[in-house]
């Protein structure tokens, strides 16, 4: 049907918008000079083209959420990894305040090394940590 030869249907509209309906007096022309179109397929390409907006901005909450959920798990994964090194290295001193056993363990080969590489471990875990937690508030 063309736009004139529907004019005679009805003397009011329903238009369905965002989950509303809202009622128009008069017929489809008056409707559309209301809405200034001069045509349904201009007011049909014009609600797809906000379909369309509404589509990429659900598509980038979607993405932000996703890349949020990512570096929240990456700083799940460093955390356990500070919290392994850390309970480890507080075995070891906690035997190193005993005098017996800090005899016994500066004697075996590579302690001080192992003991030393865990520290340098620990801060570099403390820097990924920071940057990586800069990295989510920057996002959020």
């Amino acid at each position: 049907f063309h736009q004139s030869k529907l004019s005679f249907l009805r003397s009011f509209l329903d238009e369905f918008k965002d989950q509303n309906i809202k009622e128009y007096l008069g017929d489809i022309d008056s409707f559309l000079q209301e809405k200034n179109f001069q045509s349904f397929k201009k007011l049909e390409s014009s609600q797809k083209d906000s379909n369309k907006q509404g589509d990429s901005s659900n598509s980038n909450k979607k993405s932000k959420q996703k890349l949020i959920r990512n570096i929240q798990n990456k700083i799940n994964k460093i955390e356990k990894k500070i919290i392994d090194i850390e309970t480890i290295q507080k075995a070891i001193d906690k035997e190193l305040s005993i005098p017996e056993k800090f005899k016994e363990l500066s004697k075996k080969p590579g302690f001080f090394e192992e003991y030393n590489q865990n520290q340098k471990k620990l801060k570099e875990l403390e820097l990924q940590w920071e940057k990586t937690t800069n990295e989510l508030d920057s996002v959020k």
